[in-house]
């Protein structure tokens, strides 16, 4: 994937783009996966607490409506969903509001103020989407929260500040899945985010297969 994204740089250039690398601190970038996930996982226990067997949601039967709704959420969600459910609802317990929610979202706030000086010279932010391909269903169907790379968790940047941001495909692993880049662009620049993206479909070739190969 790094070969190829170097040389898609190459070929920007020698058509006049103007490239230039950029970068954030490494330190920053390595909170991005568990700030995500500790406002995600909040926000999602939030949103659906009314699934809860009585009110909305399937029912499971139960002798009281602590039964009914502990077999409900059990019978309904995946084991994955109640991991979500069961973290977000850890970081909002009243005494862990202030150490883990509330300081998550103060570090997303230092994250994206980082993330916008990337843009100060930069009309758009190009990235791989990610350095190998999707798992197979078979493969994630049991996933957890496993070790993070921010070399996998950085377009979660865009759920942070809202900016604007399309992935598209750059060519095939030797797996024949495809592997992606990532096009960011400023606030309200979204017409520049699809002219980047038109001018980078002329580049990339897609008559081969696989187009390119991860060694």
């Amino acid at each position: 994937m790094a070969n190829r994204f170097e040389q898609l740089v190459k070929q920007l250039k020698d058509r006049g783009a103007i490239i230039s690398e950029v970068e954030m601190d490494t330190k920053l970038l390595n909170m991005i996966a568990p700030v995500y996930k500790t406002i995600s996982n909040a926000e999602a226990t939030a949103n659906h607490s009314n699934l809860d067997g009585l009110r909305f949601g399937m029912r499971e039967n139960g002798e009281s409506v602590d039964e009914v709704m502990t077999a409900s959420r059990t019978a309904g969600f995946s084991s994955y969903v109640r991991a979500r459910f069961l973290i977000g609802s850890y970081s909002l317990f009243e005494e862990n509001q202030d150490r883990m929610f509330r300081k998550a979202q103060k570090i997303r706030r230092l994250i994206v103020e980082a993330y916008a000086k990337l843009f100060e010279d930069a009309d758009i932010v190009l990235t791989p989407a990610a350095m190998d391909t999707a798992p197979l269903m078979k493969e994630s169907a049991d996933l957890r929260f496993g070790e993070d790379r921010f070399e996998n968790e950085h377009m979660q940047l865009a759920n942070f500040s809202g900016y604007p941001s399309l992935t598209m495909p750059l060519c095939l692993a030797e797996n024949g899945l495809p592997l992606g880049i990532n096009i960011t662009a400023k606030p309200f620049a979204e017409q520049t985010m699809f002219d980047v993206a038109y001018g980078l479909e002329q580049i990339i070739d897609w008559k081969e297969a696989p187009a390119c190969l991860i060694k």
